[in-house]
C-alpha cells in the first residue's frame, strides 16, 4: 500500500517536473527575448484560453480518478468509462472553441496576434484531452511518465535553442502545441497498450457522466476566477508590463507550489479507495503520515521562496522585473497554505462527497477574489494584487478546515494519539 503511493508519488514527481522545472528553466529565455509587455500580453491571452481548458477538462480530472478507484479491477467498466469521459469532453471542447473563436474576432488586436492566440487554443485542448487522470486513477504512472519526459524534453531544447527575438512568438506558440498534440496522442496509445478499448458511448451516458461531474467542475470555473483570472484582471487594470511582472510572479509560486503536485496527486486515489468504508489502522497512520508530509514540505519551500524571492527573480527574469519581487514576496506564504487547502478541499471533501460545500465555498472565494484583487490593484497597484490573491486563499483554506472540522477532528487527518512526527506508526518505508 506504502509502496505503490510512493512510486506513483515518485513517477508524478517526474512529471511534476517536467510540467513546472523545464519551463522554469526556459522561463529566462522567454522573458529575456520577449520583455515584460509582450510576455504580458502573451500570458494575458494564454489566460484566456485556459477558460476553455476549464470546460474541456470539467472537472473529469478529480471525477475520473475517484471512479476509477472503485473499478479498476473491471477491465470493461474501464473502457466503457474512459470512452465516455473521453466523447464528453470533445463535444465540450468543441463547444467551447467554437465561441472562443467568435469572441476572439472581436478583440482589438491584430492579426498576428489572434494567430498565435488560436495556436494557444489548439494547445489548451490538447492538454485538456490528455488522459493523465486514467494513468492515476489506475495508478500507473510510469509510462505516463517516460512519455511526458521525452515530450517536455524536446520542448525544451526547441525553446532553448530558437527562441531569440519577440519575432519569435509564434513559433514559441507553436512548439507549446505540437508538444501538447503529441502528448495526447501517444498517452491514449499507451492507454491501448493496456486493453483500454474505444465504447461508442450513449448520449444519455453522456450526459449523465457529465451531470455528476459538473459540480466538481463548477469549483474548478470558481477556483479559476481567482486564480487564471488574476493577470488578466492586472493587466486592463495596470497594463500589459505590469501583467507581466505579475504573471512572472504568479508562475514562479506556481512553479514552487508544483513541487508538492507528486504527493498530493498520488495520495488522492489512495485516500478515495479508503473512504466510504472502515479504514484500518495501517491506512489511517498512512494518511496521517502523508498530510504531514505535505504540510511540512509546504512550509519549507514557502519559507525557501520567502527568503530567496529576490535572487529568483534575478536570475528568471532579470532587470526588468525588479518590481516582481516584492510581489513574490507576498506570494512566498501560498505554497504552504494552498497545501492545507488541499488537504482539506480535495484530499478529505471530495472523497466524503462533500461537494456541494466545496463548490459554495470556492464561488464565494471567486466573487471576493475578482472584487479584491480589482480594488486592490487599483488602490495599491501590484502588491496590492498579491495581497488580495494572499488573502482569498487564506479565506479558502480556512473555511474549508471549519467544514472538515464539523465532521472530524482536524487533528485526526495529521496525528495519532501516539506517533511520531513523519514516519507511520506500525508501517515499514520500503527499503532504498
Amino acid at each position: 500500500m506504502l509502496k505503490t503511493v510512493i512510486g506513483n508519488a515518485g513517477w508524478l514527481g517526474l512529471v511534476q517536473l517536467l510540467n513546472y522545472g523545464l519551463p522554469f528553466l526556459t522561463l529566462p529565455v522567454i522573458t529575456r527575448a520577449f520583455g515584460s509587455s509582450i510576455f504580458g500580453l502573451f500570458a494575458t491571452m494564454s489566460a484566456y484560453a485556459a477558460y476553455v481548458g476549464l470546460i474541456t477538462k470539467f472537472g473529469f480530472d478529480l471525477t475520473g480518478p475517484r471512479r476509477l478507484a472503485r473499478i479498476r479491477d473491471d477491465a470493461s467498466a474501464i473502457s466503457d468509462c474512459v470512452s465516455t469521459v473521453a466523447v464528453s469532453q470533445l463535444v465540450l471542447a468543441a463547444a467551447a472553441s467554437s465561441l472562443f473563436v467568435l469572441v476572439l474576432a472581436t478583440v482589438p488586436v491584430d492579426a498576428t496576434w489572434k494567430l498565435v492566440t488560436s495556436i494557444m487554443l489548439i494547445e489548451t485542448i490538447a492538454n485538456s484531452l490528455c488522459p493523465q487522470w486514467v494513468f492515476l486513477g489506475l495508478e500507473r504512472l510510469r509510462d505516463f511518465a517516460m512519455l511526458q519526459f521525452c515530450v517536455r524534453l524536446a520542448t525544451a531544447l526547441l525553446i532553448a535553442c530558437l527562441i531569440r527575438t519577440p519575432q519569435d512568438l509564434t513559433l514559441l506558440a507553436s512548439i507549446y502545441a505540437g508538444a501538447a498534440i503529441f502528448a495526447a496522442f501517444g498517452s491514449f496509445v499507451v492507454l491501448r497498450l493496456y486493453g483500454i478499448r474505444w465504447r461508442a458511448p450513449k448520449a444519455a451516458t453522456i450526459a449523465s457522466t457529465l451531470g455528476g461531474a459538473f459540480g466538481l467542475f463548477a469549483s474548478s470555473l470558481a477556483i479559476s476566477l481567482y486564480t487564471t483570472t488574476n493577470v488578466i484582471i492586472v493587466t486592463s487594470v495596470l497594463g500589459t508590463s505590469a501583467g507581466g511582472t505579475f504573471a512572472l510572479a504568479d508562475r514562479l509560486r506556481q512553479a514552487t507550489s508544483g513541487v508538492m503536485g507528486p504527493i498530493t496527486s498520488a495520495v488522492y486515489p489512495f485516500i478515495c479507495r479508503i473512504s466510504g468504508r472502515d479504514e484500518t489502522a495501517d491506512e489511517r497512520r498512512a494518511k496521517q503520515f502523508f498530510f504531514r508530509t505535505i504540510a511540512l514540505v509546504s512550509a519549507v519551500l514557502s519559507t525557501t521562496l520567502l527568503l530567496f524571492s529576490g535572487s529568483i527573480v534575478q536570475v528568471v527574469g532579470g532587470d526588468g522585473y525588479q518590481d516582481a519581487v516584492l510581489l513574490l514576496r507576498w506570494m512566498a506564504f501560498l505554497p504552504f497554505i494552498i497545501a492545507l487547502s488541499n488537504i482539506f478541499g480535495i484530499q478529505t471533501m471530495i472523497p466524503m462527497h462533500l461537494d456541494r460545500q466545496l463548490t459554495c465555498v470556492v464561488t464565494a472565494a471567486a466573487i471576493i477574489g475578482v472584487a479584491g484583487i480589482f480594488v486592490f490593484s487599483r488602490i495599491w497597484g501590484l502588491n496590492g494584487a498579491g495581497l488580495a490573491v494572499l488573502g482569498v486563499e487564506c479565506l479558502v483554506t480556512v473555511a474549508l478546515g471549519s467544514i472538515v472540522a464539523q465532521k472530524v477532528s482536524l487533528r485526526s487527518l495529521f496525528f495519532s494519539e501516539t506517533r511520531s512526527f513523519l514516519r507511520p506508526k506500525g508501517i515499514d518505508t520500503p527499503a532504498a
